[in-house]
């Protein structure tokens, strides 16, 4: 009996420390509202669909549509098509997950707000007189503006930035996408691709239009992603322009008509066109070979025809080979067993070693069909033996294999004090019923 106060004491205690806490939270959950309210601008507009569409559009979709009359990506779809794009259901969908319900940042009303002002855009045929919108949340607010019951304040007169791409031509580019496309391809493309015409450039010959957009946008294993979405500087409407030039240029089989103006800016920036160019080979062969036997014979073959690995011994069908094999080699193909060689990239090899084996490789003569056949049912039976006596496998397996290890122990050690602490707790609440 005589514990018994002490006990409640201790209680007592403890339910004045809970409901301290409490109070702290509700506290909080009053004042962080307030603060996200007078961040974020409110008018009695964004009541309206079509008004809060084009205020949501603005801060969600110009990144990489830019305005909407750049690219009219809802031309010709209705209010429910493009919902469907938006949420993930169409055939072709936007590249940017938006559903909450998917991990995304905007609700299915906030999706049919934006198809609304997409469809009352193409009902129009061009820019609707809208109020000044309400500037986009900051950094710290990613709420939806609150509507009240504030005035309409007086639109704000149209403004037009030209994209520094477009630059000079914008009133030709406006109404002619070829030739929109035919400028950017110069301005992007002609440092590693040359002119379009040459063989070893014409990525439209092989692939569809879908393709060479996922190409651009995205990038592949040796070439930078071009999208703003992905870093790039091209807007979807600059890379579906470029896409316009390469068909038109397929369609024709030989450069498509452009306008005077457009030819004689191109040749005046670029006055020495060329279908090719020369590889850049600043490495060692000889010691490159020494690398390629160390690190690469396991997977491309002691010739380079191939096996685990693509063949290597070829005539490349790209403009710049060293370009393609160079940012191979540092960047690897994700996916893939070609990893990243690069130091800078977690890699073994330095960039002067990746110059001589740049050089290696494309000093290779080409290997036959047949024999690439051949050598490679060779070569495939040998692979795994040479694999695992290679000098990377074996600095892996020490070193990588070591920090497996700690990494293993310490997630353990960490399972386990959890544990300890759960154990604890339940004892010390159980001893507390007990002794209560």
């Amino acid at each position: 009996m005589s514990s018994q106060p002490a006990w409640e004491q201790r209680r007592a205690l403890v339910r004045l420390r809970v409901s301290f806490l409490f109070g702290i939270v509700c506290l909080l959950s009053l004042l962080l509202p307030a603060t996200v309210a007078a961040e974020t601008p409110t008018q009695a507009d964004l009541d309206d669909p079509v008004i809060h569409g084009a205020w949501l559009y603005e801060g969600n979709c110009t990144r990489c549509h830019g305005a909407y009359g750049d690219e009219r990506v809802g031309r010709g779809a209705t209010r429910d098509e493009i919902v469907d794009a938006l949420s993930g259901d169409a055939r072709r969908n936007c590249a940017v997950t938006w559903p909450r319900t998917a991990g995304g940042t905007l609700g299915r009303q906030e999706l049919k707000d934006i198809a609304a002002f997409i469809v009352a855009w193409e009902d129009a045929g061009g820019a609707l007189n809208l109020p000044e919108l309400p500037p986009q949340p900051t950094a710290t607010s990613t709420d939806t503006p609150t509507p009240s019951t504030a005035p309409t304040p007086t639109p704000a007169p149209p403004t037009a930035t030209p994209h520094p791409l477009l630059a000079p031509l914008d009133d030709i580019f406006a109404v002619d996408p070829v030739a929109r496309g035919a400028w950017l391809y110069q301005e992007n493309c002609y440092r590693c691709h040359y002119d379009y015409g040459g063989s070893a450039g014409r990525m439209g010959a092989t692939n569809d239009a879908d393709a060479i957009f996922d190409n651009v946008a995205n990038g592949n294993d040796s070439m930078e992603a071009m999208s703003v979405r992905n870093g790039g500087t091209l807007l979807n409407s600059h890379i579906n322009a470029v896409i316009s030039y390469i068909t038109a240029w397929e369609a024709a089989g030989e450069e498509p008509d452009l306008p005077d103006a457009v030819t004689d800016a191109i040749a005046a920036v670029w006055p020495e066109r060329s279908t090719t160019g020369p590889m850049i080979l600043t490495g060692d062969a000889t010691h490159g070979g020494e690398l390629f036997a160390l690190y690469c014979v396991a997977c491309h073959g002691a010739a380079g025809e191939g096996g685990v690995g693509k063949p290597l011994a070829k005539t490349w069908a790209v403009a710049r080979p060293d370009i393609t094999v160079r940012t191979t080699i540092v960047s690897g193909v994700p996916g893939t067993e070609m990893i990243a060689w690069s130091q800078t990239q977690g890699g073994v090899l330095t960039a002067e070693e990746i110059e001589d084996l740049v050089a290696y490789i494309l000093n290779l003569p080409p290997v036959a069909p047949a024999d690439a056949s051949a050598a490679v049912t060779s070569n495939i039976s040998s692979t795994v033996a040479a694999v695992a006596t290679s000098p990377l496998v074996a600095a892996t397996t020490v070193s990588g294999g070591g920090n497996a290890a700690r990494g293993t122990g310490l997630m353990l050690g960490l399972l386990g004090l959890g544990a300890l602490v759960v154990v604890v707790v339940i004892w010390r609440g159980v001893r507390g019923e007990t002794r209560a």
